[in-house]
């Protein structure tokens, strides 16, 4: 009996339930690549990166430089702000955009924070109402 079950085993037949050497390894590969895929999944939230000296630094998300919007551009426009708060407040446009906020939320967001941390934020005195301001 044993001679048999050598000789089958030889042959490549293997007695049911058993297991070969191809499936432990089989298993193992897919454990590697299943370890391997799950750092590489894409996430919602972008990589925000400042770069530069102080005072020249360049807004990066996910590696790319942060494009102008023009309707995020308008809407910061619209307010009464100095430069330096101009910047911060595209910058921090931007990267709500890259989360996939729309443009005139995410100024209004940035509207209302800046509120409740006591910064007054106005609309610039224009000629016409036709100006669009989120401060109001």
């Amino acid at each position: 009996m044993r001679q048999t079950a050598m000789a089958g085993v030889a042959q490549g037949w293997r007695r049911p339930g058993s297991w070969t050497i191809v499936q432990p390894t089989a298993l193992a590969a897919a454990a590697l690549a299943a370890l391997a895929l799950s750092g590489c999944t894409a996430s919602r939230e972008p990589r925000i990166l400042h770069v530069g000296p102080p005072g020249q630094q360049t807004l990066l998300i996910s590696g790319q430089p942060a494009g102008a919007n023009g309707e995020a551009d308008r809407l910061v426009a619209a307010l009464n702000l100095s430069e330096g708060m101009r910047q911060v407040a595209r910058d921090f446009v931007a990267i709500e955009m890259a989360r996939g906020i729309p443009a005139r939320a995410a100024v209004a967001n940035w509207v209302s924070i800046q509120r409740r941390q006591g910064v007054v934020v106005r609309c610039v005195r224009v000629a016409a109402d036709t100006v669009e301001c989120v401060a109001r």
